[in-house]
């Protein structure tokens, strides 16, 4: 919302549910559905939230006789301020049962529920900024039914409307003119005669609600016309006193005499009939004015009729129109459409909400799913939200379906005008029959009995599946419910609006109404635009609710890792892989993209992979550009976080990016593939993000939780040529995770994201065109040990959370021993976080103890022992004081003592500092944070991170004290290509802790998989190998004749080991024999020294193989020139080599290649050797390694003159790849664990020890914010208006394109045919 003075930018979100279904009504049943949507609903951000319900009241006054007037309406609103450690959901379900039960109307009366939960960012969540907001009380009002009445006389009714809102009011337009926020609610305070009830925009939305609302009643329309409806309306503008509504009403009342007379004359007329009949209108129009001019300007408010004679025709004409056509869904139109800025919005009214209900959509994300078998509609800002209902059944069982109404004959889905469709859109098997001026749907074929039975029973069970629409909240879309007696025939529409298409849904009982603001409206039926909740592969339910969602996630790892790779693999959950399916998509629109570098048709600085998203999504996402950036170094690959894509494409003056090379003329876009990695698939800056880029390339794909969120959403919408399928969803299917520390959301998107380089290597690879243009570094064995790699990882998996694929707990003493080990350790650290806590109860019951007792500890003793000099009645109680003065610290002490725990840490708050590579550090401070979000202070933590390898001696080392917590993550150094990045981390780790105060430092710990102790650490946890040995590995445990599992040497020794190994190879004697000269090669053109001469010897070796002397080599010259360096190499090898060779795909090879394939060292050249020819067709997969240890074939199929060790750099892709992807995952997940026991161990103390009265949640912190859906840190309502202006630059762009093209064909057939007539 936005305060007068500030604007301001809130993470809220709506939610609601309609009973439809009577047998709801006053059950627990309901409630919990609205408990479950407000719990989903606040991952979006939650410090406040309220529900609003109507319930029969009083003030309703005698309705006119013969008319069936609606029942009086008073509204129901709970609100409620979260605590920091009180659940929110829990707090409104409590109130809004107190309130309900005082109020519960019958069951015949339609019940809805309409909630919302604020996140406030600029101002105080406080009670009055919470909604639902109301900024008029019930009033009494003189009213007409206008869709009930026929016998004259008005009604007083009580009249109040509530809103729910998310987003931004920013401007109002009166008259043509635009007013800033603060100058709209101090006019409100006039023209409605009561004080603002809070600053937010969201009141004031309630306050022009309440402005607008005029149907039905005279006053109000008259109220209305003055202020909004005349051309020369000043708005808030105007200086002069306003009239009260008592004048309003006085004039309403001659508009009534005119209605009532109209009435009177004519019985055959009802209010409906006066209103939808524009002759009738003008004659209402003409009597109410020839009524006013007869009693005299003071019946008009005084107007200058006299110097304006318009004034009083218009404002009676438009009194006239907003009495008949301000109703719930116009004034909805009425106060969008003249309003600048973000929403999403519900609006009710006591004078509707016995029948309808309009939410709204622009800028802002809504919902609407309707679950016909159970008689529930729910809507909400979070689509996650709607599905509550998903499986839930009428309290008192049976199908509420089989108490709608029938249509006689075979049942179908039925929209507007009797029209049906399958949820997917298809009017297959079925044709139009137009008889007696109607229609109605036939099937196409005779079919027999009993097929017609199994197609009469699928119809049914179709019509009865929940199904959702997403309102459109880019173009803006409003939508009225409308479940009143008499279907689409009888809804309370007014006239402005009565052509939109009427759909009904939930089998006729309700009607659905839809206005886009900013398309042609569409005649097509609304299902399809609907997403199957049930009964769709696709579609993820809610998962169940749990008292600890992070012991949920962790142990639910391994399910879901096995459940994606079996997807990968070909072996999907349902009927088909759509992560395989977007693949597929991905790497044809990245070879389409190689294809065009290659022949230079794109710009230098031209962006080929940009990889975007926020916070954890984004730290996983640099890692896999970087790792995508070096297998294939001559891509540009860009990793580049949401914020900083909308600060520079999202406003109208971008944001400077300070510090970071993005700027617009740096980095071209143009049809970039975009990766957006968002778990949770609706976080604000991702999502405008896959907005914005469609400006610059519609080759944007998402990494997601599931296929249905909103970013998949808007992809979906980009689709290709008709009747083209493009994919565009990676998906996780972990679903939605309510817990705001992330475990298996990181974990999973780590695992999709290796499937995904793995296939964009393959795919790569393939091709020696695309591998030439991309430089490929790596080679097919890379991703077959890399596979392999990942396919074990499911085994350390499962070890390290102690349950395996298929949830069952692992043995603690067999297979779960890690995981147990994680978890002692979590514990230990546990009572250093405790201590402090555990010393106040101590304390507190020896000073209760011995207070009450009236005899402290020594001075008891010294009494009980019969000391009674007088000395000693003073030194026992100067003991004494010491003991109560140190108590808190003998305390402390006396536990260390007794735990076995250092005696000279600092008795003070702990800090952790985590090291480990960016994403594993910055993800686990992150986890470990929010896992202490909600703590009391005395058992609190301070958290920070660095990367070992880099900076965290220099931000870190000067924060070491005694008492600091440590972990610290080693990679393995057993592989020869981490060596030196585990003696860099060990001595990060050693200088830290080298630091000492009187004999104590930090605690330090490492995790990690080489099994070798740190002498000034605390602890090492090793993590088991799940992977076989590489090549070097296997060299070092036959020299040093050990088995692999007992090699245990320090970073240091490794380092020298492997120094010793590569000195002792032949193949390196060999390379300084031959004078450096690939070395020489790789400076070619650049140097014109020595290696001048050394390359013409190069240039001659070429020549001498150049039998017939035409600059290149054809395969025969090719394998007789290799044959002769190595008799060895047969045929078939020399001419795969050739084909490596080979880059530009003709017969021969020049010098340039010949110098390429030279370069390559002897292990990358026996890769090639042993690689299989594939293509791109079909589905690709990476195959596994299956050697006994990576890199045997290889060592089995060198030369003999060949030394192994010369083939270990060859692997050296294959393992810094097993780091970044695999062995960095592990590290994290046993991070995960220990720190998610340290944290249990803090929560449980709490209500232990005070009986249930303390305690905090460690899924929750206290913003409870998982999914950031409003934008920050820049403007949404920019980003918005950006969006809009770069969509329409596009499309004008693709026509005028469309047009140059179209001319120059024109142009070029017309000079054809002048040609030919010459």
């Amino acid at each position: 919302s936005l305060s007068s003075s500030s604007s301001v930018t809130l993470l809220c979100g709506n939610f609601g549910v309609i009973l439809i279904n009577a047998a709801w009504a006053g059950k627990k049943e309901a409630l919990d559905i609205l408990e479950k949507m407000i719990e989903v609903t606040m991952m979006r951000g939650a410090q406040s939230g309220g529900v609003v319900t109507y319930a029969s009241g009083p003030g309703g006054g005698t309705s006119p006789e013969g008319v069936d007037a609606p029942p009086q309406l008073k509204g129901i609103r709970t609100r409620v301020v979260n605590g920091k450690r009180t659940t929110l959901s829990e707090l409104t379900r409590k109130k809004c049962e107190a309130h309900d039960g005082a109020s519960r109307p019958n069951r015949e009366f339609v019940r809805a529920y309409s909630g919302h939960t604020r996140f406030a960012t600029t101002s105080k969540a406080s009670f009055e900024g919470t909604h639902p907001h109301r900024w008029c009380p019930p009033r009494p009002r003189r009213v007409y039914f206008v869709r009930a009445q026929s016998a004259p006389g008005a009604t007083k009714r009580n009249v109040e409307h509530f809103i729910t809102h998310n987003g931004d009011l920013d401007f109002f337009r009166v008259a043509g003119q635009w007013h800033e926020l603060g100058k709209v609610q101090m006019w409100l305070e006039k023209v409605l005669e009561y004080p603002m009830p809070a600053t937010v925009d969201s009141a004031c939305i309630a306050g022009l609600v309440d402005l607008h609302r005029a149907a039905g009643c005279w006053g109000l329309a008259v109220r209305y016309a003055y202020q909004c409806g005349l051309s020369t309306a000043l708005g808030p503008d105007d200086p002069d006193p306003h009239p009260t509504y008592v004048q309003y009403e006085r004039c309403g009342m001659h508009f009534e005499r005119a209605l009532d007379g109209m009435l009177e004359e004519d019985d055959s007329l009802t209010v409906r009939k006066v209103g939808s009949d524009k002759k009738l209108r003008r004659e209402l129009t003409k009597l109410a004015l020839g009524n006013l001019r007869r009693a005299g300007p003071d019946s008009y408010m005084n107007m200058p009729n006299d110097v304006e004679a318009n004034a009083l025709k218009e404002l009676v004409a438009a009194a006239v129109e907003a009495f008949f056509d301000n109703d719930l869904m116009n004034t909805t139109k009425l106060v969008l459409g003249n309003s600048k800025g973000s929403f999403g919005l519900c609006i009710t009214s006591s004078m509707d909400a016995h029948r309808q209900l309009c939410v709204a959509a622009r800028g802002q994300t809504m919902s609407v799913a309707f679950y016909p078998e159970s008689g529930l509609i729910l809507y909400g800002s979070e689509q996650a939200a709607v599905k509550a209902a998903l499986g839930k059944r009428a309290p008192e069982g049976g199908s509420f379906f089989g108490h709608t109404r029938q249509r006689g004959g075979l049942k179908y889905l039925v929209d507007g005008s009797g029209s049906t469709s399958s949820l997917e859109g298809s009017d297959h098997g079925v044709a139009r029959h137009a008889s007696h001026g109607g229609s109605r749907k036939l099937p196409v074929r005779q079919m027999d009995t009993k097929r017609r039975v199994e197609f009469e029973g699928k119809v049914e069970a179709e019509k009865k599946l929940a199904i959702r629409l997403d309102l459109d909240d880019l173009g803006g879309e409003i939508v009225l419910l409308d479940w009143g007696e008499g279907g689409k025939d009888n809804v309370e529409i007014s006239a402005p609006l009565e052509h939109l298409r009427r759909h009904e849904m939930m089998n006729g009982k309700v009607t659905v109404i839809v206005h886009e603001e900013s398309h042609a409206q569409s005649n097509a039926p609304l299902i399809k635009r609907c997403v199957k909740l049930e009964d769709n592969e696709f579609v993820l339910p809610l998962p169940p609710t749990s008292k600890d969602p992070v012991a949920l996630d962790l142990s639910e790892i391994p399910k879901v890792i096995k459940a994606m790779n079996d997807d990968w693999h070909n072996k999907p959950k349902g009927t088909i892989s759509l992560n395989r399916l977007t693949a597929w998509h991905l790497v044809n629109e990245l070879k389409s993209r190689l294809r065009k570098r290659q022949d230079g048709a794109v710009e230098h600085n031209s962006v080929d992979i940009m990889v975007t998203g926020c916070e954890v999504s984004l730290w996983l996402g640099e890692q896999f550009a970087s790792d995508l950036q070096s297998a294939f170094p001559k891509m540009n690959i860009k990793a580049v976080s949401s914020n900083k894509v909308l600060g520079l494409f999202g406003q109208d003056f971008p944001i400077p990016l300070v510090g970071h090379p993005t700027m617009e003329n740096v980095w071209d876009l143009t049809d970039t593939i975009v990766i957006i990695v968002s778990h949770s698939g609706g976080t604000f800056a991702p999502l405008a993000c896959s907005y914005l880029m469609k400006a610059k390339t519609d080759k944007i794909f998402v990494v997601a939780s599931e296929w249905d969120t909103q970013i998949g959403k808007q992809l979906r919408k980009l689709g290709g040529e008709v009747g083209k399928f493009d994919s565009r969803i990676f998906s996780t299917d972990c679903g939605v995770r309510p817990a705001e520390p992330c475990t298996i959301s990181v974990v999973a998107t780590q695992n999709l994201l290796t499937l995904i380089f793995e296939h964009i290597c393959l795919v790569v690879l393939s091709d020696k065109q695309l591998r030439h243009v991309t430089g490929a570094n790596i080679k097919d064995s890379d991703l077959s040990q890399l596979e392999r790699c990942n396919q074990d990882n499911l085994r350390a998996l499962e070890g390290l959370v102690g349950f395996n694929a298929a949830g069952k707990a692992l043995n603690p003493e067999g297979p779960g021993a890690k995981a147990a080990e994680l978890r002692a350790v979590g514990a230990y650290w546990s009572k250093h976080v405790l201590e402090g806590v555990y010393a106040w109860v101590l304390s507190a019951i020896y000073i209760v103890g011995t207070v009450t007792a009236g005899y402290p500890l020594v001075t008891g003793v010294a009494t009980v022992a019969g000391l009674s000099v007088w000395w000693t009645f003073y030194l026992t109680r100067f003991v004494d004081a010491l003991i109560y003065l140190f108590l808190p610290q003998i305390c402390i002490t006396a536990q260390r003592l007794w735990q076995g725990r250092p005696l000279l840490h600092r008795m003070t708050a702990r800090t952790v500092v985590i090291g480990d590579c960016p994403w594993v550090a910055q993800s686990a401070e992150a986890l470990l944070s929010k896992l202490f979000a909600c703590s009391y202070s005395a058992a609190g933590i301070g958290v920070i991170s660095g990367n070992p390898a880099d900076h965290l001696v220099h931000r870190h080392t000067h924060r070491v004290v005694r008492g600091a917590l440590m972990v610290c993550g080693r990679p393995d150094g057993r592989l020869s290509a981490l060596t030196s990045l585990e003696a860099t981390v060990c001595l990060s780790v050693n200088q830290a802790s080298s630091i000492q105060s009187i004999g104590g430092t930090l605690e330090s710990i490492t995790v990690g998989h080489n099994p070798s102790t740190m002498p000034l650490t605390a602890k090492n946890i090793f993590l088991d190998r799940n992977r076989p040995l590489f090549l070097c590995e296997k060299l070092l445990t036959e020299k040093e004749g050990v088995h692999p599992d007992e090699l245990e040497m320090s970073s240091g020794a490794l380092l020298g080991a492997y120094s010793n190994l590569r000195l002792d190879s032949e193949e390196k004697r060999e390379e300084r024999s031959r004078g450096g000269v690939f070395e020489l090669m790789a400076k070619y053109g650049l140097s014109k020294n020595e290696a001048e001469g050394e390359m013409q010897k190069f240039r001659e070796a070429f020549d001498s193989i150049d039998v017939d002397g035409g600059g290149t080599l054809d395969i025969e010259e090719f394998t007789l020139g290799f044959q002769k360096i190595n008799p060895d190499m047969t045929d078939e090898q020399c001419r795969k080599i050739f084909d490596e060779a080979n880059v530009d795909g003709s017969e021969d090879v020049d010098f340039e290649e010949f110098v390429e394939i030279c370069r390559m060292g002897a292990g990358d050249m026996l890769k090639i050797l042993g690689a299989q020819n594939r293509d791109a067709s079909g589905v690709l997969k990476v195959p596994v390694s299956n050697e006994e240890y990576f890199g045997k074939s290889m060592r089995t199929e060198a030369p003999k003159s060949l030394k192994p060790f010369s083939l270990v750099n060859s692997q050296n892709m294959a393992m810094q790849l097993y780091e970044s992807r695999i062995a960095s995952t592990q590290r994290f997940v046993a991070m995960a664990v220990m720190f998610h026991e340290l944290a249990t161990r803090a929560q449980t103390f709490w209500p232990t020890w005070t009986f249930g009265y303390l305690g905090y949640r460690i899924d929750r912190t206290h913003s409870i914010m998982r999914i950031a859906t409003t934008a920050s840190p820049v403007s949404g309502a920019e980003v918005r208006d950006r969006i809009n202006y770069l969509s329409i630059r596009t499309e004008l762009l693709k026509a005028l394109q469309l047009i140059r093209k179209s001319v120059k064909s024109w142009s070029e057939n017309r000079g054809l045919k002048g040609y030919m007539r010459l």
